[in-house]
């Protein structure tokens, strides 16, 4: 319900109108598919072993990739999930993995770091740091100033 609230709404106007986005949105969409590629063939191939605890492994996928189709219209929303999850979850792994520090130093760079990486480009791009200017909420024009008048006398 909450979803389709979220994707009815009109996109964010400061993203669509502005230029220099585009580049931090697509870097971010493509840690994004690269991260959802991964848990994918991941889950494909445990699934093909015939080992049915694979399919948690399409779970992160098909988050990834819902939250990829929701970058076009609210970026700013999918930047902060996108933090919130990989904090979130970098947290978990640091504090529930068994083994040493250095294993759950690299579960947290393969499950949190991309997360939180395509969430800072969503939430660092020029847009962020100043607000968007639309045609309907420009100030009207103002006419120019009339030149001061000049005293022939004063020469």
């Amino acid at each position: 319900m909450m979803t389709m609230e979220i994707l009815s709404q009109s996109p964010d106007h400061n993203v669509a109108h502005r230029k220099g986005t585009s580049r931090f949105r697509s870097d971010a969409v493509i840690i994004m598919t690269v991260y959802a590629v991964f848990w994918l063939l991941i889950g494909i191939f445990e699934l093909i072993s015939k080992d049915t605890v694979g399919v948690i492994h399409l779970i992160p996928a098909i988050l990834t990739g819902s939250l990829i189709l929701l970058v076009k219209n609210r970026p700013f929303l999918t930047g902060r999930i996108l933090v919130a999850v990989g904090i979130i979850l970098s947290i978990i792994y640091l504090a529930e993995m068994h083994g040493g520090w250095l294993f759950r130093l690299q579960a947290v760079l393969v499950v949190g770091v991309p997360l939180l990486v395509s969430g800072a480009f969503l939430l660092t791009t020029p847009t962020s740091i100043q607000p968007a200017c639309l045609p309907e909420t420009l100030p009207p024009e103002i006419p120019p100033a009339d030149p001061p008048p000049t005293d022939p006398d004063a020469q």
